[in-house]
């Protein structure tokens, strides 16, 4: 008798970490950002028995890093695909936990769960929401008496009175290719989905080309801004961090961005003036302003072999609580895709309120991956004036054609 009950003892203490103190868990996490310490420390303090075990990759060199492991099938338990591509591939072979019906994704923004989903199913929790806009410098503004623009037709008018008083009206980082996009006061592509929603989708089944007269049109107006001497000249030889530099010393009236620079920006410089924030200019004169939303950003999804599921989603089920809300958003100065949207996190958040305030909404949608470098050397092409409008996007769409499945 004594003998069966030290054994049961040793049995006890062997299952110990299972019974009593529970089981000790290590989930693995890859992103670009710097390591969320905050967060991760919060979690472990309602969740000590896991440890989560992070992983940045630099932003230059995530795509490469997540599709070589992709291929390897060497997946940590939570990652985010850098491309919408590469999130609708990874859903097509039945490499994501399926998250739909689980309680917190009644906390997201229905908008940003449509935006995410696919035939009616979510696979990723949105970590954050990011809405497009225009920096302004409010004293150049005053100044010179112009009018905060509200459409593209004034932004021109704006751009030409701050030129004839030797004051640049617009800069931005070009040599980074992704900061094309916003150069000459709006995203080419954006314009072109203000007004179709769907028209990506109908490039990806050929049936619209970059070609066509109203992409053309966006392309052509890009080359004119720049040919009028509207914004900085040596826009092309900055980066994203020199150009807001820049805007910052007063050395320009307007920046294109997002609210990614409260973390990308604003946590190590300042602007020297009272500024201000507006939409970017996608809209005609007499069409609305609809706010440039997007929340496909920062998708974390659950790697469907994941070594212990549940957990990752115990996980998810934190982070989307209003407690783990806060302390992402505090962390790492970026607002969230939950429909109580927080603006406490900053003194500088409030200034966003407006845009997402507005019903009226519209997704920013990053060009498609194949493209991703063509995209932003066209900008490049036609502020060096090397390409005109037309061959840019007759380069694009051959891209296009050579890169789509016949």
């Amino acid at each position: 008798m004594r003998r069966f009950v030290i054994g049961i003892a040793l049995v006890f203490l062997a299952l110990s970490p299972v019974f009593g103190q529970g089981a000790k868990t290590e989930l693995t996490w890859l992103f670009w950002y710097p390591e969320p310490k905050e967060v991760i420390a919060a979690y472990k303090k309602v969740n000590p028995n896991v440890n989560i075990v992070y992983e940045q990759v630099g932003g230059n060199n995530y795509a490469k890093v997540l599709n070589t492991r992709v291929l390897a099938n060497e997946l940590p338990d939570l990652y985010v695909p850098y491309y919408l591509e590469t999130y609708d591939q990874q859903i097509s072979a039945g490499a994501l936990v399926d998250l739909t019906s689980e309680p917190f994704v009644k906390t997201i923004d229905e908008s940003a769960v449509k935006l995410n989903s696919r035939n009616n199913r979510l696979y990723a929790f949105p970590l954050e929401s990011t809405v497009i806009c225009t920096f302004y410098n409010k004293e150049l503004f005053k100044k010179y008496n112009v009018k905060v623009p509200t459409n593209y037709d004034e932004f021109l008018k704006a751009s030409e009175t701050f030129k004839k008083n030797g004051v640049v009206a617009l800069v931005q980082g070009m040599a980074d290719l992704w900061q094309g996009k916003y150069a000459g006061g709006f995203n080419q592509l954006s314009t072109v989905l203000y007004n179709d929603a769907d028209w990506l989708d109908k490039l990806n089944k050929r049936e619209v080309k970059w070609t066509d007269p109203i992409m053309l049109k966006q392309y052509q107006k890009k080359e004119s801004y720049f040919k009028a001497g509207y914004q900085h000249p040596d826009s092309l030889s900055m980066n994203f961090d020199q150009a807001w530099k820049v805007f910052c010393t007063g050395g320009a009236a307007m920046i294109g961005g997002g609210t990614f620079a409260l973390n990308n920006v604003f946590g190590t410089m300042k602007p020297q003036f009272d500024w201000d924030l507006t939409y970017t200019f996608v809209n005609d004169a007499g069409q609305p302003q609809k706010t440039e939303y997007f929340a496909s950003n920062s998708l974390l999804c659950i790697n469907a072999k994941s070594k212990d599921v549940k957990a990752s989603v115990k996980f998810l089920e934190w982070l989307a609580s209003p407690e783990g809300q806060r302390i992402w958003s505090v962390s790492n100065r970026t607002f969230s895709a939950s429909k109580a949207v927080d603006f406490s996190f900053h003194p500088d958040a409030a200034k966003f309120k407006p845009l997402y305030d507005n019903p009226q909404k519209f997704q920013f949608i990053r060009e498609p991956a194949y493209l991703a470098t063509e995209f932003g050397k066209t900008i490049q092409d036609l502020f060096m004036g090397s390409k005109s409008a037309k061959q840019v996007v007759e380069e694009l769409q051959k891209k296009t054609d050579d890169s789509l499945p016949r």
